[in-house]
């Protein structure tokens, strides 16, 4: 997976708005909320999103994933390179993301 194939998929999500944020960052929103974020440069690209709390215990005990800084308090996991998951995976883990924090949202703003 590349970030253009992970900005593909995002872009397929209901609702989803990218912005750049932090001069480097480029973040997929829904209504204003993040779900997916990642670097705009660079090379290996690390990216973080919000997991159930079971999966982000499992996944800070893998090598290449950790708390997100400053999200890892909200079960947001950063991995140090989009390589390291699979299209599947990254499939299921962007839409888990979406689906977290679309499920929090008011009922009027979701898409």
């Amino acid at each position: 997976m590349n970030r253009e194939a992970l900005q593909a998929l995002c872009q397929t999500f209901p609702g989803v708005q990218e912005d750049i944020k932090w001069q480097e960052h480029l973040c997929f929103c829904v209504t204003e909320k993040m779900f997916l974020i990642t670097h705009i440069h660079g090379t290996p690209c690390p990216a973080s999103f919000k997991v159930p709390e079971p999966v982000f215990h499992a996944l800070c005990q893998q090598e290449g994933f950790k708390p997100a800084p400053h999200l890892g308090r909200y079960h947001w996991i950063q991995v140090a390179d989009l390589g390291l998951l699979s299209p599947e995976e990254w499939e299921l883990y962007a839409r888990q993301s979406y689906d977290l924090v679309v499920s929090k949202l008011p009922k009027r703003l979701r898409p």
